[in-house]
């Protein structure tokens, strides 16, 4: 432009600079636009004179990304910063998502998107979404300058861990019914379809959906058998116990898993030593009965000793069978070469069972009362022949077992008219036929169960016999072509 006035000056002697700049365009204003100045070059009044000064507007830079990424749940940062000739600038964002924030000083964004910012809680499909945000930079020295641009954020969805409820330790005894209530909810897909299993499910445990106000609400069931938590095992203040871990995992719309580990503490119930044996036994000067014990815990097979027995005569106490399978076994008790002197009076033997000495219900104490009266009474007699002692008889559930088994009292000669049945289980039937000496067992429940006949004669000699049955539980049968809808239905369930 210097050129311009140097000119001027030149050809106009005696003229004023601005007329002879005149002069100059009007000579190759044919050549001119109607601006003649190069795009950005403008005259603006000097202050204090009328003269025009040519300036050059200032020129914007804006640093931004054109693509910005978000996971969900996790703070990104990014630069948006504006640069201009002037040094100063500002800039403004259009279509900033809720929870992003930008520090216009430190020309920072910042943004944690929510777990709903890429996905749609009723379109398991959708991975991600993006944002428009409109970005301008204004020169603060002359805001008709300004630079805008299309920015994108680009957010991925993060699969959170669903909410597992339920207890994650629990203590049950052996022998007991334990449920165990367990809901899940995916905080990503509220009330979809959740599926929980478990990979290391106890033994014996079920695990299944269970009807409820919640769309993912199961049940865990399990009754821990009776020899469960084995002596010898781990210990504290309140006895022996059995620790087991499991873990459950909840499978969400999206495929994605949660796991929850579970501890139950199995407590061992140290049930009593059961003991069978008459009360009372007659004789004179000899005596004989046996004595039926079984661990209620399935540990171990008890042991019986005499803890008080008469001075006079000869006393002798042998097992006589014992199952290492049911934790069962059976002594023979006999009392001989009794002097006439103690006829006519009554003696009371005192005994001992146990299945671990050291256990505080290992062991049980109980009499039997032996009344010499000087006359032998026979004991009532029992033929089992069909169901022979130590033979444990089976059947399903549903099924009855029968068979003859006769009681006689020897000295009418007749079946004996006073018979007691005891049962160890409520689930347990037993009915005796004195008219055709037929024994029927029947059982509600799956298990390995064990009455007794504690019969008495007319004298009121009392004998005694123990039997053992299993119930199992019965087999599925295939289903029939007419079954089929029905399964179908099920299984679409």
């Amino acid at each position: 432009m210097n050129f311009w006035y140097r000119l001027g000056d030149r050809l106009s002697t005696g003229l004023s600079r601005r007329v002879g700049v005149g002069l100059i365009c009007l000579m190759v204003i044919t050549a001119c636009k109607n601006n003649p100045y190069p795009e950005g070059v403008t005259f603006e009044p000097v202050d204090g004179s009328d003269e025009e000064v040519v300036r050059q507007e200032p020129t914007l830079f804006l640093r931004a990304q054109n693509l910005m990424q978000f996971v969900e749940g996790e703070e990104a940062v990014y630069e948006i910063k504006g640069f201009s000739q002037s040094g100063a600038t500002q800039i403004e964002l259009f279509g900033l998502p809720r929870g992003a924030e930008f520090d216009s000083e430190m020309g920072e964004l910042k943004w944690t998107p929510d777990f709903f910012a890429a996905n749609n809680p009723q379109d398991t499909e959708v991975f991600h979404r993006t944002y428009p945000l409109h970005v301008r930079i204004f020169d603060e020295v002359n805001r008709r300058i300004f630079l805008e641009r299309e920015v994108t954020l680009l957010v991925f969805d993060s699969a959170r861990d669903m909410l597992i409820w339920t207890d994650a330790e629990a203590e049950l005894s052996e022998g007991q019914f334990f449920s165990q209530d367990v809901e899940v909810l995916d905080e990503d897909y509220p009330g979809s379809e959740i599926n929980l299993y478990s990979p290391d499910l106890p033994k014996g445990a079920t695990l299944e959906r269970i009807a409820s106000d919640s769309a993912a609400s199961f049940r865990i069931t399990f009754t821990a058998p009776a020899d469960f938590a084995k002596y010898g095992g781990s210990s504290d203040a309140d006895g022996y116990y059995r620790d087991i871990n499991f873990r459950i995992q909840a499978i969400g719309p999206r495929q994605h898993v949660s796991t929850k580990v579970i501890q139950w503490r199995i407590r061992d119930m140290e049930q009593k030593i059961r003991v069978a044996t008459p009360s009372e036994v007659r004789g004179d000067d000899r005596v004989n009965f046996t004595v039926h014990l079984a661990d209620e815990n399935f540990e171990t097979v008890p042991q019986m000793e005499i803890v008080h027995q008469p001075e006079q005569g000869s006393f002798v106490l042998q097992r006589i069978q014992e199952n290492q399978t049911r934790k069962t076994s059976v002594y023979e008790v006999v009392w001989s070469e009794i002097l006439p002197s103690m006829q006519g009076k009554q003696e009371t033997l005192h005994f001992r069972a146990c299945s671990h000495e050291d256990r505080p219900n290992a062991c049980q104490e109980f009499n039997v009362q032996v009344l010499l009266d000087g006359v032998v009474h026979p004991s009532p007699k029992f033929t089992r022949s069909s169901w022979p002692l130590g033979v444990l008889k089976t059947a399903v559930v549903g099924e009855v077992i029968e068979e003859k088994i006769q009681i006689q009292d020897p000295e009418v000669r007749s079946p004996v008219k006073d018979l007691d049945i005891e049962v160890s289980n409520p689930a347990l039937t037993v009915a005796w036929d004195r008219s055709t000496s037929r024994l029927q067992v029947g059982s509600t429940a799956v298990g390995v169960f064990q009455f007794n006949l504690r019969a008495r004669t007319a004298y009121g000699v009392e004998g005694l016999e123990s039997m053992m049955v299993e119930f199992l539980a019965p087999t599925p049968t295939e289903p029939s072509s007419s079954d089929l809808p029905a399964i179908l239905e099920r299984l679409g369930e």
